[in-house]
């Protein structure tokens, strides 16, 4: 399934709309929400072994507001593996990570101003509230378009995902080879391997990447953070979380004990050289608490 959300001729953040019924904004939950906004190039993607989910803020679109701002455009992607929606993510991901205009060429191709108007005003919810049964029209028209134009993209060469561990963390930059691996695992997720990958222009450098990490990391799976802004280029960082001694806490009643899982963050791979060089850096040790089994968790639907 694809959903997309755009701006009409208004010049306000509040312009932005679905095109469509408005979908469970789950990213705005996610424990990585406060690392990306919608004005700048960013991705969120997870799974577990039975549905996969991404989000891609931050498309530049070809039309512009009345102030002649280009304005951008937002997908979001949802599956169960195998899904053929995962090979247009991807492609999408391998144009935008590169730098390249193809995608907003092809969507504003495919999805032009007059068009976006129209599938909106099939969208507007009426004074009561009520969706009307023209949204889901304009929903689907839009994800017909959107694939039409993703179709068009190259078909990028992915290099296969071998690592299915749990609790490992992987810190990556844009300058220093981290699209590949960024693409890798979100292929990696669309054929369900839990996990999740985060692409954020909100963080400037590795340490700051390794503290997202300790949030992502309790989760099953591999976790990525790829890291497309800074000064300070950085190699591949990896991390495994192990379980430290597990912390009995008093709640409610007597027999209302819980066992929280406490997590060590432990250095796991710098690349060779700055192993050696810089041994002196390694993060110290970090407790993260494991998430709770409610509601609350994210997990893809």
């Amino acid at each position: 399934m694809i959903r997309v959300q755009a701006r009409g001729s208004g010049t306000t953040h509040s312009d932005y709309r679905f095109l469509g019924r408005s979908p469970d904004r789950w990213w705005d939950r996610h424990p990585a929400s406060q690392y990306v906004r919608w004005e700048e190039t960013a991705v969120l993607a997870e799974a577990d072994a039975t549905a996969w989910r991404a989000v891609v803020f931050g498309i530049a679109a070809l039309h512009r507001d009345a102030l002649g701002r280009r304005t951008q455009i937002m997908l979001e992607f949802s599956g169960t593996p195998g899904d053929a929606d995962a090979a247009l993510l991807v492609r999408l991901l391998s144009s935008v990570l590169t730098g390249s205009e193809d995608a907003a060429h092809l969507l504003g191709t495919h999805l032009p101003p007059d068009e976006i108007e129209k599938l909106r005003a099939w969208s507007a919810i009426g004074p009561d509230r009520e969706v009307p049964v023209s949204a889901e029209a304009a929903e689907a028209e839009a994800a017909l378009r959107v694939r039409a134009a993703l179709a068009e993209l190259p078909d990028p060469d992915v290099e296969a995902w071998t690592d299915h561990s749990d609790h490992v963390g992987i810190a990556v930059h844009a300058r220093t080879g981290g699209t590949n691996v960024f693409l890798s695992m979100v292929a990696n997720l669309c054929v369900g391997h839990p996990g999740r990958a985060l692409l954020t222009a909100s963080l400037q450098d590795q340490d700051s990447a390794g503290q997202v990490l300790d949030e992502l990391m309790p989760y099953p799976g591999v976790s990525v953070v790829l890291v497309s802004s800074g000064e300070s280029p950085f190699a591949e960082s990896r991390w495994r979380l192990e379980p430290a001694e597990a912390v009995v806490e008093k709640k409610g009643e007597p027999g209302g004990a819980r066992q929280p899982v406490q997590w060590r963050r432990r250095f796991w791979r710098w690349g060779f050289w700055r192993r050696w060089l810089f041994w002196w850096r390694r993060p110290s040790p970090v407790a993260v608490a494991a998430p709770a089994d409610d509601a609350d968790q994210v997990q893809p639907t």
